[in-house]
């Protein structure tokens, strides 16, 4: 009798937690002219931030990368697929020195943009974006020292694309993207800034 007592509260329990968790997901949901109303947000903010990118508008990337800002690079081994991704993290002061001495010469959003909206105060964007650079010549000499800046994530030539997932945070100042996972196309590698 004592363990069908026992039973029974843990069965409360787990059914008093997950109405807890229902009604929270109830109230978290976003009605669908408001999500919608933010996926057109959330779009514009990312074509915004490619024109930031392209022109190199220091001002714009500060008013759409929030305070705690990073990118991760996730590196996808070429050959041997069953090795772990490598990951370089750029923190946004970092990143944003990096777009304003940047070489490339087409840095493109590819196909649609595709938002999620988590709740009113958090989305997701996922897209594919283009990113090609001019081909850098090494001098033959064979006495190159790497620099002593931070080191660059995107080879030069062109890729088929790199997988982006951006998220977004809305805050007193409007929406900020507060993180970027950069899945790398296949034989991407860490390359210096030179």
């Amino acid at each position: 009798m004592r363990k069908l007592g026992l039973w029974m509260i843990l069965l409360a329990s787990v059914a008093a937690i997950s109405a807890r968790a229902d009604s929270r997901s109830a109230r978290d949901k976003v009605p669908p002219r408001e999500a919608d109303a933010i996926k057109r947000q959330i779009i514009g903010l990312e074509q915004r931030w490619q024109r930031a990118v392209v022109g190199r508008d220091r001002s714009a990337l500060d008013s759409l990368l929030a305070t705690g800002f990073s990118e991760k690079d996730w590196i996808r081994p070429q050959v041997e697929l069953w090795r772990r991704p490598n990951v370089h993290i750029t923190r946004r002061q970092e990143y944003i020195d990096s777009v304003l001495r940047s070489d490339f010469n087409r840095y493109d959003i590819a196909g649609d943009i595709t938002v999620n909206v988590v709740s009113g105060a958090t989305a997701s964007a996922s897209l594919r974006l283009i990113i090609e650079r001019r081909p850098r010549l090494v001098p033959l000499s064979g006495q190159f020292s790497p620099p002593k800046e931070p080191r660059e994530i995107r080879p030069p030539g062109r890729r088929g694309g790199d997988d982006v997932v951006d998220t977004w945070t809305k805050t007193n100042d409007g929406w900020r993207v507060s993180s970027r996972q950069v899945v790398l196309a296949p034989g991407a590698m860490i390359i210096p800034l030179t």
